[in-house]
């Protein structure tokens, strides 16, 4: 093969890497709450923090409470609604694994959604 068909084969090769990489990240994002829906647990932790992007099965028990702690802070923000619905799948996911594996936690309730039919 010529220079320059190993050239253009050579970056080709690092963008399909570089696509398959993207591919499974937005599979990672997108499949995590379709797995909890399904009941498969592959809940990962969000982009933030130590144990980044890995998943929720298995983690160490300060891992599962620091990102507790954030989804329940999350939660009781009410300027993050948007992401209520997340945290929520996500704070589920960490709680059941803290159960199997006998981590004690406080169950504190929810915060409940704000009903927007009361008048403040």
């Amino acid at each position: 093969m010529s220079d320059t068909k190993t050239e253009a084969m050579q970056k080709l090769d690092l963008i399909l890497a570089k696509l398959t990489t993207v591919e499974q990240l937005l599979k990672a994002q997108n499949g995590s709450a379709a797995h909890a829906a399904a009941g498969g647990g592959g809940i990962c932790f969000p982009g933030y923090g130590r144990s980044k992007g890995l998943p929720v099965k298995g983690a160490s028990a300060g891992d599962l409470g620091f990102y507790r702690n954030g989804s329940l802070r999350t939660l009781g923000d009410p300027s993050k609604a948007r992401f209520h619905e997340k945290e929520r799948v996500l704070l589920q996911a960490i709680e059941a694994e803290m159960r199997a594996q006998g981590i004690a936690f406080d169950a504190e309730e929810l915060p409940a959604e704000p009903d927007d039919s009361l008048p403040y």
